[in-house]
């Protein structure tokens, strides 16, 4: 799915990076990411309000983040600006819950959106992972009970 074919999204820019100690600049485009140096950046096209980290016992070099995007407007004078919300008011909108893999070891790119779970909710206000039962049992055929 394009960022562009996302309500929350179509407003989502390039976001330009500049560090202190390499002096130039790197451009990241919408739902993608780059690294530098030892740093991971990603661009989830616009400012994020949700995010979740999983860190999955079996693959302990490969985590998941979760997160969610708040939907951005122009302003009259072209400006990218979040909208106010309330926690009172009910919203409805096309956005997407992202899911991005990330890499402790590779060297080169470490980081991708690997899912995009559309939703009509505008935006998150949160997210939590809640994964198989089976993934926190210590053994194949353990009981919780």
């Amino acid at each position: 799915m394009a960022f562009d074919q996302v309500d929350a999204l179509k407003h989502a820019v390039a976001v330009h990076v500049e560090t202190q100690k390499s002096k130039h600049s790197i451009s990241i485009a919408p739902l993608t990411s780059k690294r530098s140096q030892q740093v991971v950046y990603l661009n989830a096209g616009g400012p994020v309000w949700a995010v979740d980290w999983y860190q999955p016992p079996s693959t302990p070099s490969t985590s998941y983040i979760a997160l969610s995007a708040h939907p951005t407007v122009s302003s009259a004078n072209g400006d990218v600006v979040v909208p106010n919300h309330s926690y009172n008011e009910r919203y409805d909108g096309g956005n997407v819950v992202q899911i991005w893999a990330v890499s402790a070891k590779s060297k080169q790119h470490s980081s991708s959106l690997v899912l995009s779970i559309p939703h009509n909710g505008a935006f998150a206000w949160s997210l939590k992972w809640a994964p198989h039962v089976s993934a926190c049992l210590p053994t194949i055929g353990s009981s919780p009970y």
